[in-house]
């Protein structure tokens, strides 16, 4: 019997992640980019913690968790800058990205 095969298109997170998963469930996943290049963008990723429970589903958790800077708190503001809400994100997402 053939193995599966799956073209993902777009080297994004979700597009390594995907084949990754695809990978681990024994499907062949190949993964093309229109860029040619790297390039740092200078930004980062704000990952909630059922999204860090996904990495580590995939296998990567420690690697990303290595580089990464807890967010205990979140705040929202208005567009003037008025405070709407000041979440404490460790007690919402206890026990939920490890």
């Amino acid at each position: 019997m053939n193995a599966s095969r799956v073209l993902v298109v777009g080297a994004s997170v979700a597009g390594l992640a995907l084949a990754r998963a695809l990978c681990q469930r024994g499907i062949i996943a190949e993964v093309v980019e229109r860029a040619t290049d790297w390039q740092p963008s200078g930004t980062g990723l704000y990952l909630p913690a059922n999204a860090v429970r996904a990495l580590h589903e995939l296998g990567i958790g420690p690697a990303a968790t290595a580089y990464a800077n807890p967010i205990g708190r979140q705040r929202l503001l208005n567009h003037r800058g008025r405070l709407l809400a000041n979440i404490d994100l460790d007690r919402i997402w206890d026990g939920v990205g490890g």
